[in-house]
């Protein structure tokens, strides 16, 4: 795992191959990054599949500069998406 503030594991299969999923959050100087792995072991190789969501804090913007926060849930499910395609050839 890596050394984020807050960690937590579970297992989850995708596609017939179980997966140890990792996700930690971490923040620093306005900045936050959610990671999330999915590594399973496969012909004795591990392997993972991982992506990471950077964003700052919104409250750092001022409201006349139009920036807006991006919608967090669209965002992961579009992800996870990909993940789920994943199989072994």
């Amino acid at each position: 795992p890596t050394s984020g503030a807050q960690v937590a594991t579970s297992t989850l299969s995708i596609n017939g191959t179980p997966y140890t999923v990792i996700t930690a959050e971490d923040a620093g100087a306005g900045n936050f990054y959610q990671t999330t792995s999915y590594r399973a072991v496969h012909d004795n190789q591990c392997y993972a599949i991982e992506y990471t969501i950077h964003t700052t804090n919104i409250g750092n913007y001022s409201p006349d500069q139009g920036i807006t926060e991006y919608d967090a849930a669209t965002i992961k499910a579009l992800l996870e998406n990909m993940v789920q395609s994943f199989r072994w050839l």
